[in-house]
């Protein structure tokens, strides 16, 4: 599996102001390289945890062999490490790579997996980046939707590399 990030999360699950508080810090001096660790301890939770925390669009390639054909009701296939919320589309390639788009009610999306409902007799598919799955992924679309323990966790980090 290979993941591609399509479009970006809009926002970031904590403010720097969130941060500061937690931090007890008072003064703006170090604001800009603040800032800089809070993004990078989002970038390393997600990484960390397989997860996208705000909403995010990645394109989710599977190689031939990473799908069962023909494809056979209740098949699934995992997309766990991302934290996907909805299966905007799915994608076979053929060996001359001309697309073919999988009808959405063959598929569903159970416990970030792809889990199919038909029988689906995919075409001879190429064997690199055979299936492209577009999907969404995330906690939610602001910050609210982010556990708080995540917070924590990210702000804790950013923090600590401030400090030392």
């Amino acid at each position: 599996m290979r993941k591609v990030l399509r479009v970006a999360a809009a926002s970031s699950p904590v403010t720097l102001a969130q941060v500061k508080v937690i931090g007890y810090i008072k003064d703006s001096d170090r604001d800009t390289e603040l800032q800089g660790f809070i993004d990078a301890a989002v970038i390393w939770i997600e990484q960390y945890t397989g997860r996208g925390l705000i909403s995010q669009e990645w394109d989710v390639y599977f190689d031939q062999t990473e799908f069962f054909r023909p494809i056979y009701i209740g098949q699934a296939v995992d997309l766990s490490t991302l934290n996907v919320n909805s299966i905007d589309s799915l994608t076979t390639y053929d060996v001359s790579a001309n697309a073919s788009i999988v009808t959405s009610s063959d598929y569903r999306l159970s416990a970030n997996r792809i889990v199919f409902d038909q029988s689906t007799p995919f075409a001879e598919t190429r064997l690199i980046d055979a299936v492209k799955a577009e999907v969404t992924a995330g906690y939610g679309a602001t910050e609210a939707s982010i556990p708080e323990d995540i917070k924590q966790a990210i702000s804790t980090l950013a923090i600590h590399w401030l400090e030392n």
